[in-house]
């Protein structure tokens, strides 16, 4: 059995046009979702073996605020292939995962988070929010053996649920 929880990174700002999409910083309620969420986490602690983010500015921000509840023994490990809006990288980045990790947080983009969960689960979850969280239980014993409808929905949480 594999756990694995996705993270849409936190809502991003739009202020300064001339950034490239990889550069936008959060903006403030990106910020202050990243507090709900990790105060709500500190009383329910995720343990993760390994905690994954995409390189983009607002991802990595995002991984970093929630590091500290999520994988406290773990550094945010930077993965290129997470900067995606497709959900098909992340699969592949999840089957090349080294069979010790049981657990594993992802912090990325939808709609490829999104999408990989509908065909993780067979769900067809409505939407993803930002700084949204979705703890998945796979009933599979090594990554390569992802497949479509593996995975159970163990937790869905988002930061307008905590306001």
């Amino acid at each position: 059995m594999k756990q694995l929880i996705l993270i849409r990174h936190a809502k991003s700002s739009w202020k300064r046009p001339e950034l490239g999409d990889h550069e936008r910083p959060l903006n403030n309620r990106g910020k202050r979702s990243i507090k709900l969420m990790r105060r709500h986490l500190e009383k329910q602690p995720l343990s993760i073996d390994a905690l994954y983010s995409s390189g983009a500015k607002r991802a990595l921000a995002t991984a970093e605020g929630l590091a500290a509840v999520i994988a406290p023994v773990s550094p945010v490990e930077i993965a290129d292939s997470l900067y995606t809006f497709a959900w098909e990288p992340v699969w592949q980045f999840l089957s090349a995962l080294p069979e010790h990790l049981h657990s594993v947080a992802l912090v990325g983009h939808n709609p490829a988070l999104q999408q990989l969960y509908q065909q993780l689960s067979f769900d067809d979850l409505d939407k993803l929010p930002t700084c949204g969280l979705l703890e998945l239980e796979l009933s599979i014993d090594c990554w390569q053996q992802l497949e479509p409808g593996c995975a159970q929905l163990s937790q869905a949480l988002f930061p307008k649920q905590l306001l």
